[in-house]
């Protein structure tokens, strides 16, 4: 794959990064979507989805498995102090919220964008280079190797393919 052109290269396969990538390549744009970690991976924090994002999610048509439903959400930080979250429905959104592990929710929206034709990449990226005044259709990103080859990250065994190679936008 090296030398492959992506029309973007999204960095941070996380939700917001995920989310990206999945609506460029269902637009039909070649893209990359790079994180330094292989997945899926948790993450510490974050498994609160509020109803807003519920909506989000909804308009994506992406099903996060094993998310539990909740109207009412009590949030509880690690000194012990909770927060009740009150979730009302609004005119374009439900009145409820889910609450899914980062493992398993990253996981699902990276998966979807992977599904829309988004390549993913373990990798670094070390440098990016802006387009010049002269030359605005052209931008790279340099990218550091972490994995080479194919690698087993599905909880399940098989395997993604997760080349890691030079990038450029063009």
């Amino acid at each position: 794959m090296n030398g492959q052109r992506w029309d973007a290269v999204v960095v941070g396969a996380g939700p917001a990064g995920s989310i990206a990538a999945l609506v460029l390549a269902r637009a039909g744009a070649r893209v990359a979507l790079a994180d330094k970690a292989s997945f899926p991976r948790d993450k510490a924090c974050g498994d609160l989805v509020g109803p807003r994002g519920v909506q989000v999610l909804a308009e994506l048509g992406v099903h996060v498995p094993d998310a539990g439903q909740g109207a009412d959400l009590l949030a509880v930080g690690p000194s012990g102090r909770a927060s009740r979250l009150p979730a009302f429905p609004g005119h374009t959104y439900a009145g409820h919220g889910v609450v899914v592990p980062r493992l398993a929710f990253d996981h699902a929206l990276r998966e979807a964008a992977v599904t829309a034709g988004a390549t993913p990449l373990r990798a670094r990226i070390t440098a990016v280079e802006a387009a010049s005044q002269l030359n605005r259709e052209r931008a790279s990103a340099s990218v550091t190797p972490i994995a080479m080859a194919t690698t087993p990250t599905e909880s399940n065994g098989t395997a993604n393919s997760e080349a890691a190679c030079p990038a450029s936008v063009a």
